[in-house]
């Protein structure tokens, strides 16, 4: 007696290869939809011919409707009984279904989907008012059957456009019966295999026609027979009598193949044995797409079984003390590091009073208090500087003497304009050279024009041996120089107003002085208001000079 185990895999027949029998061992033996609870409207519902006209749609022509997610048989169904939290894909093909019956784009489906529908069934099918959501499962799949049979007749170009761009070719689109027996001349079985890989059954009746030899023979009967089934065509249309799905899935198909290969037995000219050779040749079909579902949910269980150990996981009392431990041993880090930052911060702040001690020594008229803030100095600097150019050059007073050689007072033609730092004469912008324009351009430099006058005026003082560009080149480094020790000032201030972290053994004099070049500024004498403001700048070398 054989025994048989848990998983279908072990009792696979012969048509499947061992190696393929190991890949099915690997993955879950059902998956969710094969549970038992589901077992019997999943037969109504593949057993539907409507149903089955919808999958096979879906498959082959829902570029038709714009609708370009990925279509799987297995998830739709998911969707369809609720096994999917939310049923993505059947809300985007209603979405896009309506969309393409009625031009109108649906924001809000809740809430549009029932309006628009009506609108279309009242419209095209006469139907009275529905509520989608209080439908039946079949009565949803009847409703959607018929919105599909109105897309198909919407364009008929359109329609054959998308058959020739997406699909295969026509003869494959078709659906063909695998095999087709007659019986008693009035019934007809036939086995088919649509795109989702399954198996499945119809029998139909229709009714015979004698059809006459002679033409006289034709007249008398089409007088003699009061419906007439020569001339109405629906009188000889097959009735549909039964419509199964016989197999779902690479075990229920194999099944199917051994019933098939036992009933035959010897018999070759049975029909069985025939329907079993026909059939052998799609196993490998049924068998990639099975696979395929299987690999894909074990691989969502894995998931699903990792996300529940970490949540759920059982935390051992060694692991809490080490976790603990960590939490003490970083926190006393943090309050190391906080005394080291406050030990740099007391240390930076000194040797950067010194140093200002140092600068601020040989400077007697100046009244600056080294303990007031970075914005406290600035303030007063721009207050100097405005009572400065108040009592130099009066806004309605102004004299305009630019290298062009237009030379007036309150003159004004619209021009940019700059004026000199030294002696408050205006000049045109475009008339100064592409290296002073570049600096003036320049966001990130302070620069102090000097007029050409003035530049002349400095020539003479340093000696007439000294060319006119050496004498512009140094106002030009000048106020680069300036504008960058005021940048080091700023890095000073934001030094003390920003944590740095630091080593213990790392706080060296070279770096806090490094940090401490900035500009000194004299306040300008209050008995002569017209005097500009002297700026002292310490070269690299120690040495100073006065503009």
């Amino acid at each position: 007696m054989t025994s048989v185990t848990n998983h279908p895999a072990e009792n696979l027949s012969n048509l499947i290869d061992i190696e393929t029998k190991e890949l099915l061992l690997k993955t879950p033996p059902k998956l969710l939809i094969e549970e038992s609870n589901y077992i019997n409207i999943l037969n109504d519902l593949r057993s539907n011919p409507k149903y089955c006209y919808i999958i096979q749609w879906l498959y082959l022509m829902k570029h038709l409707i714009k609708l370009h997610d990925s279509f799987d048989v297995i998830t739709f169904e998911e969707e369809l009984l609720g096994i999917a939290t939310i049923p993505l894909f059947i809300n985007n093909f209603k979405i896009k279904l309506i969309q393409y019956l009625t031009n109108y784009k649906i924001d809000n489906l809740s809430i549009e989907f029932d309006e628009k529908l009506n609108q279309i069934l009242n419209s095209q099918l006469n139907e009275e008012y529905i509520e989608y959501g209080k439908l039946t499962l079949f009565e949803k799949i009847e409703i959607i059957y018929k919105l599909i049979k109105l897309a198909n007749l919407k364009n008929p170009d359109n329609f054959r456009k998308i058959i020739d761009k997406f699909n295969k070719p026509h003869e494959d689109t078709r659906v063909l019966p695998i095999f087709e027996n007659i019986i008693d001349n009035n019934f007809k079985e036939e086995y088919f295999m649509l795109e989702d890989c399954r198996l499945y059954y119809k029998k139909f009746e229709f009714k015979s026609i004698e059809i006459p030899k002679l033409r006289k023979n034709y007249k008398k009967l089409i007088n003699n027979n009061n419906n007439n089934q020569y001339e109405t065509f629906y009188l000889i249309e097959p009735k549909l009598i039964e419509f199964k799905c016989l197999t779902v899935g690479i075990y229920e198909f194999d099944l199917y193949l051994k019933n098939l290969k036992l009933k035959s037995g010897k018999k070759t000219k049975s029909i069985e044995f025939k329907l079993y050779n026909l059939l052998k040749d799609y196993i490998n079909k049924v068998l990639t797409l099975d696979l395929k579902k299987r690999k894909q949910l074990l691989a969502r269980k894995r998931e699903i079984q990792m996300q529940s150990l970490l949540a759920n996981r059982k935390r051992s009392s060694r692991l809490e003390e080490k976790e603990l431990l960590k939490k003490q041993q970083d926190e006393l880090k943090r309050q190391k590091d906080e005394e080291l930052r406050e030990h740099a911060a007391e240390i930076r702040a000194a040797k950067r009073l010194k140093f200002k001690e140092s600068m601020y020594a040989n400077n007697n008229n100046s009244v600056i208090n080294l303990e007031e803030s970075r914005s406290e100095r600035l303030k007063k600097r721009q207050e100097i500087n405005t009572t400065t150019t108040t009592n130099s050059s009066s806004p309605e007073n102004w004299k305009f003497d630019c290298i062009c050689g237009i030379k007036a007072d309150n003159y004004d033609d619209g021009l940019k304009m700059i004026n000199c730092d030294r002696c408050n004469k205006w000049q045109h912008i475009d008339c100064q050279t592409n290296e002073i324009k570049q600096l003036i351009d320049d966001e990130n430099i302070e620069f102090k024009f000097k007029c050409s006058y003035c530049i002349d005026d400095l020539k003479d003082d340093e000696g007439e041996g000294e060319d006119k560009d050496v004498v512009m080149n140094e106002v030009i480094e000048e106020s680069i120089t300036n504008n960058q020790e005021e940048e080091e000032l700023v890095k000073i201030d934001q030094q003390e107003e920003e944590p740095i972290k630091i080593d213990q053994e790392e706080v060296t004099e070279e770096e806090s002085v490094k940090n401490d070049q900035e500009e000194v500024i004299e306040q300008p004498n209050n008995t002569e208001p017209t005097q500009q403001v002297i700026q002292e700048s310490v070269n690299s070398n120690g040495n100073s000079y006065t503009v």
